[in-house]
């Protein structure tokens, strides 16, 4: 998780929320990233929870509305991909044993194959390098079990380049191209692969708009061009 304290709070309609507060020693407004990150891949077709920034004197809140709560105010079950995979740690396997998760499981089987390539691309695309087990999870509906919203998306704040779990087809940890990726969604039975990339690659072209929309200093901007850069380049037909 890449902000620091959070609390559970409840807005005048009743809906909850989460709110991430940043920590005093942040290097960079990570409140406002993940915000604008969230709206990078709302615009991608990822499904995010609804989320709002507030201002709580000179920084920003970031309030992430719960996506396990009914309107009765009850709660539908949710399992990590690391209990239904039984891993030791959140940082091993691959984005491969999710799929395998998502046939055994998901009552809408084809659906969330199609979304889980959508965040894999959408994390390669920005260098979501923090992408462990932990922050995938299935949810539970009235129709069974299917991939929850995504959440905690952040691009690569801590320099890490490899990413914590590795991608199918021999591809390792570093992100991989275009060819592998569409490679990928081609085994996986995804619809129509090559679109989902080209829509991935447009939205996160715009990424630095974004980000200025939501008050993302310009020295933060600057320093995550690099790491952004290298993950749409790849994605790039021309790269």
């Amino acid at each position: 998780m890449p902000l620091g304290t959070k609390a559970l709070i409840r807005s005048n309609d009743g809906r909850q929320w989460i709110a991430k507060f940043p920590k005093l020693n942040d290097h960079y407004h990570v409140e406002a990233i993940e915000a604008a990150t969230l709206c990078l891949a709302d615009n991608a077709g990822l499904n995010v929870p609804n989320f709002l920034i507030r201002k709580a004197g000179n920084r920003g809140v970031l309030l992430v509305e719960r996506f396990d709560m009914t309107p009765s105010c009850g709660r539908n079950h949710m399992i990590s991909m690391q209990t239904l995979l039984d891993a030791d740690g959140y940082y091993n396997l691959s984005y491969s044993d999710m799929f395998v998760i998502i046939n055994k499981f998901s009552s809408k089987p084809r659906k969330d194959t199609d979304a889980l390539f959508r965040q894999m691309v959408f994390n390669a695309a920005i260098s979501n390098t923090d992408d462990h087990l932990k922050n995938f999870a299935m949810l539970h509906t009235e129709s069974g079990y299917c991939l929850s919203p995504a959440y905690d998306l952040v691009p690569d704040i801590y320099h890490n380049r490899e990413h914590c779990l590795s991608f199918p087809q021999g591809a390792g940890r570093l992100p991989p191209d275009r060819k592998i990726l569409e490679r990928i969604g081609n085994v996986y039975k995804v619809s129509n692969p090559g679109r989902i990339i080209g829509e991935i690659y447009q939205s996160v072209s715009r990424w630095q708009d974004i980000f200025e929309e939501y008050d993302v200093p310009q020295k933060d901007i600057q320093r995550l061009e690099p790491a952004i850069s290298r993950g749409l380049s790849r994605l790039d037909r021309k790269g």
